[in-house]
């Protein structure tokens, strides 16, 4: 009958705390919350965030006259079956010699000095979690508490635990997870500029531009071009329609290849100015500074009238 009554207690204990993430002596925020999560072992039930033991035998009555019981068994009151000096009335346990009154407490999910308490004051730092103890101020597996695991969901972040309390380290600065690697860009929309002149592309998480304009043009407005404005071109041209010109007439006109003043511009004081005659009537006259205003191509431009 008293092998049938102990059969019957462990079965409803071991349903109490089952699923558990957390082992004997596991604590964690909240009574209720905690103990959901807490597996103790036979013979201990969740009670405060703590694997205590229960007290089976007051579910036990012993058939034989005398028997006392003992880590939910009977026995003779003086017996002392596991040989640790201590009888079985007072031995918690009878049978296991590292379990008894005064016993040292360690963390392997047992009751070792007979107090009630499974790993109360087992560990000398941290706590006792499945019967290991570990620091749960560092330990991103049990941090804060027996079964707080450090995980924020983010595959590119390091996760940590820092006095008690998780942090996670993820990709810097600009960077963005990929898959699970912190990178500059994913793909080559993550690259893209804005700017219609280039090709963008993301090679190996790093994004790389290249102009689509040939040699010597440049973007102008979304569009390759020879010159954007005129300060482009060279002296004495314009910008039109995306090209250099020679001009505007007929201050400049094309003569041998380049663009150069034509004699009607300098009918003034300024030092390009002929007699008053026209270019090459009456002499041509031009800057030193300027030895491409000399008289031949002067008069080249002046409809073939020779110089004087």
């Amino acid at each position: 009958m008293c092998a049938v009554r102990q059969a019957l207690l462990f079965a409803v204990l071991a349903s109490a705390c089952v699923g558990a993430v957390g082992g004997p002596g596991s604590r964690d925020a909240g009574s209720e919350e905690c103990c959901a999560e807490l597996q103790c072992a036979d013979g201990f039930v969740c009670e405060d965030c703590l694997c205590r033991a229960v007290d089976c035998c007051a579910e036990i009555r012993c058939e034989e006259q005398g028997q006392v019981c003992s880590a939910c068994r009977c026995a003779a009151p003086d017996e002392d079956s596991d040989q640790d000096g201590w009888m079985a009335a007072q031995d918690c346990d009878d049978s296991d010699p590292e379990v008894f009154p005064g016993a040292p407490e360690v963390c392997d999910g047992a009751d070792d000095d007979c107090n009630g308490e499974a790993d109360d004051d087992a560990c000398a730092v941290g706590e006792c979690c499945e019967s290991a103890c570990v620091d749960t101020s560092s330990d991103p597996d049990n941090c804060g508490g027996c079964g707080t695991i450090c995980d924020d969901g983010d595959p590119c972040s390091v996760d940590g635990c820092d006095d008690g309390i998780c942090v996670a380290v993820g990709c810097r600065g600009s960077e963005r997870c990929c898959g699970s690697v912190c990178a500059a860009c994913c793909n080559d929309q993550d690259c893209n500029d804005g700017d219609s002149c280039t090709t963008d592309r993301c090679v190996d998480g790093d994004c790389t531009s290249a102009s689509i304009c040939g040699g010597g043009e440049r973007c102008c407005d979304g569009e390759c071009a020879e010159c954007c404005g005129d300060g482009d071109c060279g002296r004495g041209e314009v910008c039109s329609g995306g090209g250099c010109e020679c001009g505007p007439a007929p201050h400049f006109q094309e003569s041998r290849g380049q663009c150069l003043p034509s004699c009607g511009i300098a009918l003034d004081a300024a030092g390009y100015a002929d007699d008053g005659g026209g270019c090459c009537s009456s002499g041509c006259r031009f800057r030193q500074t300027e030895p491409t205003w000399d008289c031949a191509y002067c008069c080249e431009t002046s409809n073939g009238s020779s110089c004087l």
